[in-house]
């Protein structure tokens, strides 16, 4: 993997800040691969790396890689406080952007551990970003998830409008995987209230797009 390899140089040379770069970008490669402790493992390094340069922005996006890959080995209450730690410091930086993606990652870890309320508060955070951002994919992403959220807690209504407009986004932007997942879930939303014909057409327009995928 060239990640190991530039990890090397970078240690042979005692370049530090590269070392971190290094280890941030091996650690989401291992994840993509699925060797998720590995993956723990090297965001857990580049941390430590970052907070040894006090590098805070750098230490941010490991807690949140790493918070990702921990979800990702169910050990969901570390990753909580991952993804808790890493929205403080975009805070105090002002990367909003970032602070969204934390907060959204956030709150499908919540989800895990069945913190619904949590979650909606933070997905609603998530999508206030991004929508002041102008960033409609992860808006999107976030108005999904805190449909799925607001389901969990039967705020069926809220959470209609919550898909609704997730795959208003999603349609927007041309994205069909993302917009047949919002409006399988906007069905199941419906159905909860006995809007049944709404959820048949639901259903069948997200078998739409994924039939065109």
């Amino acid at each position: 993997m060239s990640y190991q390899q530039d990890l090397i140089i970078c240690r042979e040379l005692g370049e530090r800040h590269g070392e971190s770069r290094a280890l941030n970008s091996l650690g989401v490669a291992l994840q993509q691969v699925q060797r998720f402790d590995e993956a723990i493992a090297a965001h857990q390094q580049d941390l430590l790396t970052c907070r040894e340069l006090g590098e805070r922005h750098g230490e941010g996006q490991a807690l949140n890689n790493l918070g990702t890959a921990l979800q990702q080995v169910q050990r969901f209450d570390e990753a909580i406080d991952a993804h808790q730690q890493a929205a403080a410091r975009f805070i105090e930086l002002g990367d909003h952007h970032r602070e969204g993606q934390a907060l959204n990652n956030l709150g499908t870890a919540l989800q895990q551990v069945r913190r619904f309320d949590e979650a909606t508060d933070a997905h609603q955070q998530a999508a206030a970003r991004f929508a002041e951002l102008g960033d409609h994919h992860r808006e999107g992403q976030a108005l999904n998830n805190l449909g799925t959220a607001l389901q969990q807690v039967r705020r069926f209504d809220e959470a209609i409008d919550a898909h609704q407009k997730a795959a208003g986004r999603f349609g927007e932007l041309g994205d069909h995987d993302g917009e047949g997942r919002a409006l399988n879930n906007l069905g199941t939303a419906l159905q909860q209230v006995r809007r049944f014909d709404e959820a048949i057409d639901a259903h069948q327009k997200a078998a739409g797009r994924f039939g065109e995928l």
